[in-house]
């Protein structure tokens, strides 16, 4: 067996805890800006005016239309996308009710609320280190007083409150 490559008891990786949960966890980020890249493309309101392949939608949002296929794939394997180049795409409902741009169930304002903090939570380990109390959250006074900074709550909240 070569060197550098690390022998397993096969018996106790396969009957040890699974370590996908942990691995989708750490790539989570991979999966959030996928969303922001198709939302600030507008990909999502696009094939909700009509299904389309990867190139007409690139024609549409002047992209480059292999990049634009590879992130319809991406949207695709996260469920907020269905079809492929040969039939069309198009937005499954949840990507209809939620991140189609005027839609009553619009969360991308929330979405670009959380991803504006991205910076912020990179220094999170540098917080707990030293006990400082982080993150500059703008006046207090404007806090949540534009639509999308509890819209993804709210999405949440109704369907408890009834």
């Amino acid at each position: 067996m070569p060197k550098n490559i690390p022998s397993y008891d096969l018996s106790t990786v396969l009957e040890g805890p699974d370590p996908a949960p942990l691995l989708a966890l750490n790539f989570g980020f991979a999966r959030a800006r996928v969303l922001s890249a198709a939302l600030e493309l507008g990909v999502f309101t696009e094939l909700a005016r009509a299904p389309r392949t990867s190139a007409a939608l690139a024609g549409a949002l002047r992209c480059d239309g292999e990049a634009v296929r590879r992130l319809l794939d991406a949207l695709t394997e996260l469920g907020l996308v269905r079809g492929d180049d040969a039939s069309g795409r198009e937005v499954t409902e949840l990507s209809r009710a939620h991140l189609v741009e005027g839609g009553p169930g619009f969360l991308g304002e929330h979405f670009a609320e959380v991803l504006a903090q991205w910076d912020s939570w990179g220094g999170l380990a540098d917080l707990v280190r030293s006990g400082r109390r982080g993150g500059d959250l703008g006046d207090p006074g404007a806090r949540g007083l534009h639509r999308g900074m509890f819209g993804g709550a709210f999405a949440l909240a109704a369907r408890v409150a009834t």
